[in-house]
This record gives C-alpha cells, sequence and structure tokens, in this order.
C-alpha cells in the first residue's frame, strides 16, 4: 500500500499501471487534507480526507495514533524501532488504540499504550512479542 497526502499546495498522484497492474488507474489532485491510497495488489486507488499534520507527524519525530488498529501500530513500530512485532493472538491485531509520542523508545511507548489495553508485551533482541486477550473477548477469557 502506498499513501500520499498533502499539506500545502496540490499534488497529482499518477500511479504508474505496468509495475502494479495491467489496467491504468485513474490521476488524483489532491489538495491539503486529503490523501491518495493506492492499493499495490489490486490497483485500487482512491482519495481519503485526512488530517495532514498528523500524516506528516513522523516528520518530527512524533508517533501519532487515533483510534488506530494495533496491527497498524505494530507495522509503525517495526518501521520505526526496527524490531519485528509479533502478536500471539491475531486478534490483538483488532484493538484500536489512540497515543501521541514524541522522541519516546519502544519501551517507553509500549509501557504507556499497555496502560490503556489489556495486554502485555516482551522486548528481547530484534522482536517485541504482544500477548493478551483480544479486544472484543469477553471478561476473564
Amino acid at each position: 500500500m502506498i499513501e500520499t497526502s498533502v499539506v500545502t499546495g496540490k499534488v497529482a498522484f499518477i500511479p504508474e499501471a505496468k509495475t502494479f497492474f495491467s489496467a491504468p488507474a485513474d490521476t488524483l489532485l489532491l489538495t491539503p487534507n486529503y490523501k491518495a491510497v493506492f492499493q499495490t495488489a489490486n490497483g485500487d486507488l482512491r482519495k481519503e480526507k485526512t488530517d495532514s499534520r498528523l500524516d506528516k507527524a513522523w516528520t518530527e519525530g512524533k508517533l501519532v495514533f487515533r483510534n488506530m488498529p494495533f496491527g497498524e501500530i505494530g507495522k509503525i513500530l517495526e518501521r520505526t524501532y526496527g524490531k519485528s512485532v509479533v502478536f500471539a493472538d491475531e486478534n490483538l491485531k483488532n484493538c484500536r488504540l489512540t497515543g501521541t509520542f514524541q522522541n519516546n523508545s519502544l519501551q517507553e511507548v509500549m509501557f504507556f499504550l499497555s496502560k490503556t489495553k489489556d495486554y502485555t508485551y516482551t522486548i528481547h533482541g530484534d522482536q517485541l512479542l504482544i500477548s493478551g486477550a483480544a479486544c472484543n473477548a469477553a471478561p476473564g477469557k
């Protein structure tokens, strides 16, 4: 998946059809607070409303999660900290978390996120293991 968002000005997003899929995709004209989301697997291209300030937060050393699925957060943590993120229960990926961090260690991010949901984590070598009950599981399970 490829995403491009615009903070100021205008951007034309033109996927290269021959690289990703056989049918040519449309060109999207993006203006501030809109983003293009391109699925490389199937060539789906769509325009979505966004908050471009949050989209560019990573350029300022910030991690911003707004009701984001844990699975997506895991991908961001992998890119940011260079650790492989493993979920002991795949259903944990559906848990939604919110938090904002700036220049924090992985240990600090995980500590504060763990205060909002019932899960545990272990950082060992190049791996972050997340375990616990799925968010939609009944209490006590």
